[in-house]
């Protein structure tokens, strides 16, 4: 019989989650089946689906004794048993089969809450009355004894096929209930214990906890309370619950209790209030700042009320204190409130003091690179040798990298001041990486470098400061071109996040160079930092470019950082929140359509009036050729008192004009000649060496136009002036 079930229950197991003994009291389930086999005949068996047999009666003797005894006869059960197997597991909800010895089997799956859980069997028995000739030659050939062989194939009962299906309906579906009620009941054990663990749980929250906390109903009578609060009574919480505070506490403080506990309950929220006690369990004393909570069942009625304690004496105490040093306090707070004032005063003398330094470093800085930059750009116009030129080249680009270093340096301190101001335009993001290409260009094909762009992802117009962007950019590209001998060099921008307000774009230079060891990343961002720092070093640089780029992406609210491998090239990132932009319609300094502003100046605007207000007369003479190169026609004042001198005698198309000057500024100059008759159209661009954003506020604040930083660099002016002499035509 056990090979019927491990035959029948084969590879049934895999998805099964419940054992039907688990769902059911198998010996009263064994006690029913065996009723059924004396009432009816009828043979059961009720199988795990793992095989074993939880119940099996009235097996027939012709089976036991006989047919499952002898080889020929057991095998013909065996492929019975196969067959009757097969239909099992192919999802059979009924199945009869008449084995080859002449019986007949049946076997029907028990289902509970969906599963097949178990299966149920009965058998041998008959349809119709059997050939007893057949069984008597059957006999003789097995070597069976005869007669006993046929008193118990007598004893097989026979059934007709209605029959046995309602005895396999009922059996099932008793099964199947007594299995159902398990199932109820194993879930209901299930939820009592998880009931129970999560009340332990609970109980364990609340006997951890620091504070006194319990519970009493609407009349005061306690419901429970924790290890905290029993400490404050000296008992234990079975001797504290069905009793009040008057068991245990004075009257008065009793009294005290029940006042509390009802305004709680009559406020319908929760209240505070302190109430001092007295340990039971060791004497002593604690403030308390008890919360009172009314609490409510589901249905809304009224429970009666929580209550927290927390232990406040020692935070009581140090308020105390505080209160009686507060009088001697105040006046040692007006003391250090007169030392911070002058301190304050003395920090703003000396940050006022710091950005006009940095004013005039730059200014005076500038101002003598503006004449070698000029005069060497004079002496190669005017004619020179190759060897001369060479020299020159090397003149102006000592001179551009000693201005690179010095921007650097005053940046630093313009954002460690907190003096930069970030621009807030709209731009082009094709413009802005087409002019980081386009400077870099020249330098990378020198040493056989490619330069892939990748921007497609980024909106095509944004609102930020492009001069920091395009300077933070041009810092990466630097150092890659530098570091790489071979390969390319790919500048990338991407979204990686974004608001109704804006976009997060981070920016990325990858380059295929040396790489940057582990340990000297660690450092890079730090002002003055290179990764290498030795006397021997191969490469340049002040160590300034990758901190400026770090502090511009936080100033733009967003971050820098690098990723390399040594050997295969690194990945320099920063990041900045943009708004979306649109193309504008005009824009100061914007790149006119024209290829050749100095052609174009030349062939449309020859002959026109220019006043250039300088007080430094080499830097005079420079911009006076520049003019003279495209044909404008130049008056000069050497201050501002004398520029608005000429503007009220002269009417000019145009006015460049210096910031720092003798007798009156430039600021001042420009403030009186918006004031003249007929001047208020005029551009007026500063042509300065104040570099500083708060120096560009303050001229377009006094009534400029535009603003052009020194040392002057030829295009840069060619392209203003066309911009605002084109705008004056129109």
């Amino acid at each position: 019989m056990k090979r019927i079930m491990l035959q029948a229950n084969a590879g049934a197991t895999k998805a099964r989650t419940l054992k039907f003994a688990d769902l059911v009291d198998v010996d009263a389930l064994r006690a029913l089946c065996e009723s059924f086999t004396d009432a009816t005949g009828a043979v059961t068996a009720i199988l795990e689906l793992d095989g074993e047999v939880l119940i099996a009666t009235g097996w027939q003797d012709i089976c036991t004794r006989f047919h499952r005894v002898h080889p020929c006869t057991a095998q013909r059960c065996l492929e019975s048993d196969t067959a009757l197997a097969c239909q099992l597991r192919q999802g059979a909800t009924y199945n009869v089969y008449e084995c080859k010895n002449g019986l007949v089997d049946v076997a029907v799956p028990i289902v509970v809450d969906g599963e097949h859980v178990a299966n149920l069997f009965t058998g041998q028995f008959f349809f119709q009355k059997p050939d007893r000739d057949r069984f008597a030659r059957q006999a003789a050939e097995l070597g069976f004894d005869q007669q006993d062989y046929l008193l118990a194939l007598d004893r097989a009962p026979i059934f007709s096929r209605d029959h046995i299906k309602r005895i396999m309906g009922f059996l099932t579906q008793l099964a199947s209930v007594i299995g159902e009620m398990g199932l109820a009941g194993m879930r209901a054990q299930q939820a009592a214990r998880a009931r129970e663990q999560e009340h332990g749980i609970l109980r364990t929250l609340i006997d951890t906890l620091p504070d006194l906390v319990w519970l009493k109903d609407a009349e005061g009578v306690y419901l429970g309370c924790n290890r905290r609060f029993e400490d404050f009574f000296g008992a234990t919480e079975s001797d504290i619950i069905g009793r009040t505070d008057y068991d245990f506490v004075d009257q008065a403080l009793a009294d005290s209790f029940r006042a509390n506990d009802v305004k709680a309950m009559e406020s319908q929220r929760p209240t505070v209030n302190e109430e001092e006690i007295t340990y039971a369990l060791d004497g002593h004393r604690e403030l308390l700042e008890t919360t009172k909570v009314p609490m409510r069942d589901a249905s809304g009625a009224l429970i009666g009320v929580l209550g927290i304690g927390h232990d406040i004496t020692d935070r009581k105490a140090a308020e105390d204190e505080i209160n009686r040093h507060r009088a001697s306090l105040q006046e040692l707070v007006d003391e250090r409130t007169a030392d911070l004032t002058l301190a304050k005063e003395a920090a703003e003398a000396a940050n006022i003091a710091k950005s006009a330094f940095l004013a005039n470093m730059s200014h005076e800085i500038r101002t003598p690179l503006n004449a070698i930059a000029g005069m060497a750009q004079m002496i190669r116009r005017g004619g020179i040798s190759e060897q001369q030129a060479e020299q020159l080249g090397r003149l102006e680009g000592a001179s551009q990298h000693l201005l690179e270093i010095i921007n650097a340096i005053l940046d630093l301190s313009k954002i460690e001041a907190g003096k930069l101001c970030l621009e807030q335009a709209s731009f082009s993001v094709v413009g802005l990486f087409d002019q980081v290409v386009s400077i870099i260009q020249a330098q990378a094909s020198a040493k056989g470098l490619a330069i892939e762009v990748d921007h497609a992802s980024v909106p095509p117009w944004l609102v930020g400061d492009p001069t920091r962007l395009r300077q933070a950019l041009l810092n990466y590209a630097g150092n890659a071109i530098k570091f790489t001998d071979q390969g390319k060099i790919t500048l990338r921008a991407r979204v990686t996040d974004e608001t109704p307000a804006g976009v997060r774009v981070r920016f990325e230079v990858e380059d295929t160079g040396v790489g940057i060891e582990p340990a000297a990343m660690a450092r890079l961002f730090a002002a003055f930092e290179q990764a290498d720092n030795t006397t021997t070093r191969q490469y340049g640089g002040t160590g300034l470019g990758l901190a400026i780029t770090k502090r511009l992406a936080e100033l733009m609210g967003g971050d820098a950082g690098v990723g390399s491998e040594v050997g295969k090239g690194s990945t320099f990132w920063f990041s900045a929140w943009l708004a979306r932009g649109q193309a504008p319609r005009t824009a100061a300094n914007a790149e006119h359509p024209g290829g050749d502003a100095e052609a174009e100046l030349r062939a449309r605007f020859a002959g026109r009036h220019i006043l250039l207000a300088d007080d430094e007369p080499t830097n005079r003479e420079i911009t006076l050729m520049l003019l003279d190169d495209v044909r404008l026609i130049a008056d000069v004042a050497a201050d501002g008192a004398e520029a608005l001198h000429l503007a009220t005698e002269n009417k000019y198309d145009l006015i460049l004009m210096d910031m720092q000057m003798p007798r009156m500024d430039g600021l001042q100059a420009t403030q009186g000649i918006r004031r003249l008759d007929g001047a208020a159209d005029i551009p007026i661009l500063a042509l300065t060496a104040n570099a500083f954003a708060e120096d560009r506020s303050q001229c377009l604040a006094a009534g400029m136009n535009d603003f052009i930083t020194k040392p002057i660099r030829p295009e840069t002016l060619y392209r203003a002036l066309l911009h605002w002499l084109d705008r004056g035509a129109d």
